[in-house]
């Protein structure tokens, strides 16, 4: 929650973070002990949610905080980081000269492009869902038993001796694809 915050406190994501990188973190460490070269039946596996939250943001531990603003635009928000030349009160200033609220992220961008200023839109989760480069990296397709093809995003992990494979469409019962469809991860 310190990594994000709004007006300088600390907000939670909309996931639990910590949840999810708890379960993978455990998951690969069962994975790892299974594939040790001293593997042993019994071998005890300890995971903290909290550890692992800890561990994931050592990349910021030492780095200054970014600093600069988020500013609204008609469809949605751009991010303007802050630099030697210019504080987070002259870039809200800027903002405000610009008219950014009432323009596009696209125009805002590019007007203050225009006046000197760096900034990024900030996507949504259906627009990165639906970005054509995002999709041609990530996305895949699975059958569900009745034949019909689901469009599902594949594992965030690659394993080129054991890719990992879509077994169930989500949303659907437990019932597994067709085995064409379905490659166990041993």
């Amino acid at each position: 929650m310190d990594l994000t915050r709004s007006n300088g406190e600390p907000v939670k994501l909309g996931a639990s973070g910590a949840d999810i990188l708890g379960g993978q973190a455990a998951l690969f460490a069962i994975v790892a002990n299974l594939a040790g070269p001293s593997r042993q039946p019994g071998t005890f596996v300890e995971i903290s949610m909290q550890d692992v939250a800890a561990w994931c943001a050592l990349f910021a531990s030492g780095n200054p905080a970014r600093e600069g603003i988020v500013v609204m635009c008609i469809d949605g928000h751009v991010w303007i980081e802050s630099d030697e030349r210019l504080s987070a009160d002259a870039l809200v200033e800027c903002a405000k000269r610009m008219r950014c609220a009432s323009l596009t992220r696209a125009s805002a961008i590019a007007a203050l492009a225009d006046a000197g200023v760096r900034a990024v839109p900030v996507a949504r989760v259906h627009e990165v869902i639906t970005d054509g480069d995002f999709l041609a990296d990530v996305l895949s397709v699975a059958r569900d038993a009745n034949g019909t093809f689901w469009p599902v995003l594949r594992m965030p992990y690659r394993l080129s001796a054991t890719p990992a494979r879509i077994c169930t469409v989500p949303g659907e019962s437990r019932s597994p694809l067709t085995s064409a469809s379905c490659v166990s991860l041993t």
